[in-house]
């Protein structure tokens, strides 16, 4: 058997060697799609924000340099409060997708029928929507609107939102998203306890005290969400788990609540407790943006409207809260109505001290973009005066409910 000679030098040496030569001989780097045809120096640069189209999911914000009106590279913007200066592979390569030879810049229509070459002829966006929208009216009046079907591939920002209005304006159920494939049963299963499974952690805001309960969306959901689960886990001053199993992100929290299945809700109750007690929420919050001043009749008949959650069917809001719809012929169910302090202090009583949250502005009465409105009078309409005994708000409602749960509860 023969003997090694190589040593670790003339290894290195060697592989130093056929490197350069590799190099040498090789083929040159491929340029990006974006660098401009032949050599020109650059005789004005300038930096443009906007926003990324790589993905179609995050639209992070990102700086974009031009030279000579090209667009020659990508970098993330730090001011962009989603992305926070990150930018991906993908993004800086985006360029390559703008300046694609194959990329199209403007509507093309068919002049052949199918089945033969498609004689493609370029027209303006005029004609485009022209077409389109005279296409769509004459397959309504002929088959009736949920002849309509619309397909709707992943763009947040870009198309979704397009695509969502058309089960509105045409009444048809017929759409597809990019979430049946993707992301759909999670909306469909987190909707038993969940609006529309909405992902309820501030990890944008960076808070001081960083709760992940039941969830692990550092490896169960995609875009942002594992980097910023992680960097609001890291920064802040407590990261505390809450999941009857050790997650990966449980190893490095500071508190693990390995809670018995089925009692989360009364250790959420007794952490209510904790905070209402100790006067730890933003009283102001509370009121502009919960339905805590709402005010809950509890031996009336659940009444209501029907909405529509983003990407699923119609259904129908049923709730004790008391509406206009309530206490006023002719009134607005989506109205709902809240004590006015101000106005019991100004020696009014009974309806004259309502107001009301429309739902559908998202203002309260007499609040507009804009100076205030004055506020209407009570209409001579009102079928009773509701007090605040008979009807609480739904935060004292809790407030009733939350001292049986304490931090010792079991």
């Amino acid at each position: 058997m023969s003997t090694l000679t190589m040593t670790r030098r003339s290894l290195i040496k060697a592989s130093a060697l056929f490197g350069a030569i590799a190099v040498a001989a090789g083929p040159k780097p491929m340029q990006a799609l974006a660098a401009a045809d032949g050599p020109s120096a650059p005789t004005e640069v300038k930096r443009v924000r906007s926003c990324c189209r790589a993905c179609g999911k995050m639209e992070c914000g990102v700086w974009v340099t031009v030279e000579n009106g090209r667009a020659v590279k990508v970098e993330g913007d730090e001011s962009a409060w989603h992305s926070r200066g990150n930018c991906c592979s993908k993004s800086q390569s985006s360029l390559q997708a703008a300046y694609h030879p194959d990329r199209l810049k403007h509507p093309l229509k068919r002049t052949n029928p199918k089945g033969e070459d498609p004689g493609w002829q370029r027209i303006g966006w005029d004609e485009a929507f022209r077409t389109i929208g005279d296409k769509v009216n004459e397959t309504i009046a002929k088959y009736g609107g949920q002849s309509i079907f619309s397909m709707i591939g992943t763009s947040r920002i870009w198309s979704m939102s397009g695509g969502n209005a058309m089960t509105y304006y045409f009444e048809s159920p017929n759409v597809h998203y990019a979430s049946q494939i993707c992301k759909g049963p999670r909306f469909v299963g987190t909707r038993i306890s969940s609006y529309d499974g909405m992902f309820w952690l501030a990890t944008t805001e960076m808070p001081r005290v960083h709760v992940q309960w039941g969830g692990a969306s550092e490896i169960s959901n995609y875009d942002d969400s594992c980097r910023s689960t992680v960097d609001a886990a890291s920064s802040a001053d407590t990261h505390i788990i809450v999941d009857p199993r050790m997650t990966g992100m449980g190893k490095e929290s500071d508190i693990w609540c390995p809670v018995r299945p089925g009692t989360d809700g009364a250790m959420a109750l007794s952490w209510a407790n904790v905070i209402i007690e100790n006067e730890l929420y933003d009283d102001l919050y509370v009121k502009r943006w919960t339905n805590g001043p709402f005010l809950y009749c509890a031996d009336i008949e659940p009444t209501g409207f029907e909405t529509k959650a983003p990407s699923t069917r119609m259904f129908e809001v049923k709730t004790r809260l008391l509406k206009e719809s309530d206490i006023k012929d002719g009134g607005s169910p989506k109205r709902f109505m809240i004590w006015d302090n101000l106005l019991e202090a100004q020696g009014k009583s009974g309806n004259d001290c309502l107001t009301f949250y429309d739902v559908d502005l998202g203002n309260f009465e007499g609040e507009a973009r804009g100076p205030l409105k004055p506020r209407a009078s009570s209409p001579s309409n009102m079928r009773r005066a509701p007090c605040r005994d008979f009807c609480p708000t739904l935060f004292s409602s809790a407030l009733r409910k939350t001292p049986r749960f304490t931090a010792n509860s079991r």
